[in-house]
């Protein structure tokens, strides 16, 4: 849902494919007069509700939309560092998908229309869907979500679909959004050459206020507040973004691998960014998963263990694993996670008992020994007799075996 390619871009292009970012809102706070006694006390409480936000700025560029238009026919959203003749006239394609457009050029026009909210929570795997919705303190918060988004926008007074979308995420889901960002979201873009981007939002569950000498603070809690990133669909992204008023970055990393100097067309009647994508050399094709790639469930538990975290992707995508996790978090720990279940039983097993073995957890261990199939038992006593080079005996378990 939040990666798209680009039309006629070679694997060594720096946008091979699209990605898509979400963006965090900050919450400003109030500066409160009372007199003395009650200052300390709504100090000391602000003091224990409060959590330290941070970013990554430093890492990042912050970027503003500045119009919609196309990159090698598809439509994007096109980022710049500022205004485009501040900024040198450079900027970065974000591809969307053409139906979400009408929707975001009314968040930049400035026109209060709701229309397309209801395709929002109705889109599959987007935003609604990867809100934490836990966070809620209503009975059902994802349910008066999509009340709102779809049943009965007009009743809202919104100013666009993105600012429902941003109210489902604030009332709802109970969650403050930091910052939006795009970032590299495929481990396999180095190694083809190709940078694969995903748009991610920044959130901060929202403290739960009280009243205190008539005025709302943070009620303590003996938690921190939690913290999630959440994919969106960049349209998402930029809309919710721009109806918070909070950041737009860009990973520094992809900014200068994905930048182009701007182009400009006459598109009905309206001045747009189109800039022509670079033609592809010949036999180029887009990364994936070779024909060549070893299955998880060929793969022995000395061989499973020797595969780097590249080689443990491409396997994972050769054996129709459904996604891979963005790079920021596809740990080791991660990848074997989603591995597992593919792997043959008696590899699994193996692998299952090592882990439990390496932290010292002797009474799964022992459960995992005593659970061993009869086809894991077989398979035992076959590794043994190729050990001891007993081939006859090695040749009936194999039958068995198969």
């Amino acid at each position: 849902a939040f990666h798209s390619r680009l039309p006629g871009m070679p694997p060594s292009s720096p946008l091979a494919r699209a990605l898509h970012s979400r963006p965090s809102v900050f919450r400003s706070s109030r500066v409160l007069s009372h007199n003395a006694g009650r200052a300390a006390a709504l100090a000391a409480l602000l003091a224990l509700a409060s959590t330290p936000l941070t970013t990554g700025a430093a890492a990042r560029v912050a970027v503003q939309p500045v119009g919609l238009g196309s990159y090698g026919g598809v439509t994007c959203v096109f980022l710049s560092e500022g205004p485009l003749l501040q900024a040198g006239g450079r900027v970065f394609p974000a591809p969307i998908s053409q139906a979400y457009a009408p929707l975001l050029e009314c968040v930049f026009d400035g026109r209060r229309s709701v229309a397309g909210a209801s395709k929002l929570a109705n889109r599959d795997g987007c935003l609604y869907d990867t809100l934490p919705w836990e966070w809620g303190r209503g009975e059902r918060p994802k349910a008066a979500a999509f009340a709102a988004l779809a049943l009965r926008p007009s009743a809202s007074g919104g100013g666009s679909a993105y600012h429902l979308l941003l109210a489902a995420i604030t009332e709802a889901c109970c969650a403050e959004v930091r910052c939006g960002y795009i970032e590299r979201a495929s481990l396999l873009g180095d190694e083809d050459g190709q940078l694969v981007i995903g748009a991610t939002l920044s959130l901060t569950e929202s403290a739960e206020l009280i009243t205190l000498y008539g005025e709302r603070v943070p009620q303590p809690r003996d938690a921190p507040l939690r913290e999630a990133e959440v994919e969106a669909a960049t349209d998402e992204m930029i809309g919710v973004a721009l109806a918070a008023g909070v950041p737009i970055e860009v990973d520094r990393e992809v900014w200068s691998a994905g930048v182009v100097p701007a182009r400009f067309a006459l598109v009905d009647g309206r001045m747009r960014v189109a800039v022509d994508a670079p033609t592809p050399p010949a036999g180029a094709t887009a990364g994936a998963a070779r024909a060549d790639e070893p299955k998880l469930w060929e793969l022995s538990a000395q061989q499973f263990k020797a595969l780097k975290p590249s080689a443990l992707a491409r396997a994972l995508l050769a054996s129709s694993a459904a996604s891979l996790p963005r790079p920021r978090e596809a740990t080791a720990e991660r990848l074997r996670e989603l591995a597992y279940p593919l792997l043959d039983e008696v590899t699994r097993n193996q692998m299952l008992l090592s882990d439990a073995i390496a932290r010292e957890d002797y009474e799964s261990a022992q459960a995992i020994v005593g659970d061993k199939s009869r086809r894991q038992l077989v398979a035992e006593a076959l590794a043994q007799a190729v050990l001891e080079e007993d081939f006859a005996a090695a040749q009936v378990l194999q039958a068995r075996l198969e």
